[in-house]
């Protein structure tokens, strides 16, 4: 086959194939090698990629502005009290209603656009004190480390445990 301007190699695919993954309710693992104009192997990729559908979208604990992309007001708050519920199921750590409810309302106040903080929750009054103060984001969240900066989060409850992902 003709190859497009700048194109070094070809690549063939083993494995499943990503057009099974969806019909089986799973994605699994996807190998291509990357070989030279002569067929000479020059690399291998491997793609892993992982259904996310079932985990927490923590950027929909806050509602969107009226015109924004986003959670409604009720999707909002039918969220932040699952989140609750998952914390509060064992499966990471002796973590009571307070601690909970820490943990949920300062997600809360770390994303949302205000700087009025949540009944339990933490904004700049409680990270500009610190050593080294740090402002929350007030903005959807952009990565999951930030997470470790919000008032009473840890690596075990982000992260997880190997018997039970975070």
């Amino acid at each position: 086959a003709p190859r497009a301007p700048g194109q070094v190699g070809r690549s063939t695919l083993s494995g499943p194939g990503p057009s099974s993954a969806p019909r089986r309710g799973y994605a699994a693992a996807v190998e291509e090698r990357i070989t030279d104009r002569l067929g000479r192997p020059l690399e291998t990729l491997r793609l892993s990629i992982t259904d996310l559908s079932g985990r927490l979208q923590i950027n929909s604990l806050v509602s969107a502005p009226k015109n924004g992309k986003g959670a409604d007001a009720a999707t909002a708050l039918r969220m932040r009290e699952i989140l609750k519920r998952l914390l509060l199921s064992g499966n990471f750590g002796d973590i009571d209603e307070q601690r909970a409810g820490e943990i949920v309302d300062s997600l809360v106040d770390w994303i949302d656009a205000d700087d009025q903080e949540s009944p339990h929750g933490a904004e700049q009054g409680y990270s500009q004190p610190l050593d080294p103060p740090y402002a929350c984001r007030n903005g959807p969240a952009t990565s999951i480390e930030e997470l470790l900066l919000v008032r009473g989060m840890s690596r075990r409850v982000l992260y997880g445990t190997a018997g039970h992902p975070g």
